[in-house]
């Protein structure tokens, strides 16, 4: 029997559904993300994955934040160069931490989920441990503000 999901793929991440909702049942983190005030800016883990950059695009249709990463085809060398230091699970943190700070990111959330093993929590543990504040939760989606 087929599923009823439909599945992304990206190397070194698992599988996720990209049955995505839409703005009357996207959820806590989403909904805090649309009562962001102006000059929000955000970042979305997984990070240089095409299918989740595709997905943060899809998300940012509705919010109207800006997002540092995201997919239209283009690259900017901004873009890979924050690439180089916020893909998979970030070696040197503090690099990647900067790389957050530099490009103005005010709020990020992790999607848990799509990390191989224990990455995800510790993906958000990363960024609690840099100072972020989570304000907004979801299953294992997780929205924090970072200034």
């Amino acid at each position: 029997m087929p599923s009823r999901h439909a599945w992304s793929r990206a190397p070194h991440y698992e599988p996720t559904a990209t049955d995505l909702p839409t703005p009357s049942n996207w959820g806590a983190v989403y909904d805090a993300v649309n009562a962001l005030p102006q000059g929000a800016v955000l970042a979305e883990f997984p990070f240089g994955a095409e299918p989740f950059d595709i997905r943060t695009m899809y998300f940012a249709g509705y919010h109207r934040k800006p997002v540092i990463n995201g997919f239209s085809g283009f690259f900017p060398k901004s873009y890979s160069e924050r690439r180089a230091w916020l893909q998979g699970y970030p070696d040197d943190k503090a690099r990647a931490w900067r790389a957050l700070i530099e490009a103005g990111v005010t709020h990020v959330i992790v999607h848990e989920q799509p990390f191989l093993g224990a990455r995800g929590p510790f993906m958000s543990a990363w960024i609690r441990d840099s100072g972020g504040r989570e304000i907004a939760a979801a299953g294992t989606d997780r929205l924090f503000a970072i200034r």
